[in-house]
C-alpha cells in the first residue's frame, strides 16, 4: 500500500512540474510577443454601423467617444426606424452640435419578416456599403 502511495505522489509531482513548465513557456511567449504596428496608410477603411430606435440616454456619450477614436479612415453609419423616431431627432441635434463629417444617416425602408428590426436595419446598411469596406 505504501508503494502505491509513493507512485501516486510521484505522478502528481511529475504532473505539477509538467504544468509549471507549460505555464512558464506560455508566459515567456506572452512577454516576448511584439505586434508590429501598421502605418496609417496601410490600415483598411472601417465602417461603424449603429442601429438606433427610441430615446437613447447614452447616444451623445457614444458619439463623443466615437469622435475620440484614433483611426485614420472610418465612417459612421446610423440607421433609425422612421423619420419621426426620437433617436433621429436626437441624432440630428448631436451631429449638428459636434459638426461630424463622414456620417451617413438613413431610415429603415423595408423591415424583413425573417428577422428583428435591428437585424433588418443592419442588413440594409451593410448592403448599401461600398465594397471597399
Amino acid at each position: 500500500m505504501l508503494i502505491v502511495a509513493y507512485i501516486v505522489c510521484g505522478l502528481v509531482a511529475l504532473l505539477v512540474v509538467g504544468q509549471c513548465g507549460v505555464v512558464t513557456a506560455f508566459v515567456w511567449n506572452l512577454v516576448r510577443f511584439q505586434r508590429t504596428t501598421l502605418a496609417d496608410c496601410d490600415l483598411p477603411k472601417a465602417a461603424v454601423v449603429l442601429s438606433l430606435r427610441g430615446p437613447d440616454p447614452f447616444l451623445e456619450k457614444t458619439l463623443r467617444a466615437l469622435m475620440k477614436v484614433d483611426y485614420p479612415d472610418f465612417t459612421m453609419h446610423f440607421i433609425v426606424d422612421s423619420e419621426t423616431d426620437p433617436a433621429k431627432v436626437e441624432l440630428d441635434k448631436i451631429l449638428r452640435e459636434l459638426q461630424v463629417e463622414d456620417v451617413s444617416v438613413s431610415i429603415l425602408h423595408e423591415p424583413l419578416t425573417t428577422c428583428s428590426l435591428k437585424c433588418s436595419a443592419l442588413i440594409q446598411v451593410v448592403r448599401e456599403l461600398d465594397p471597399v469596406y
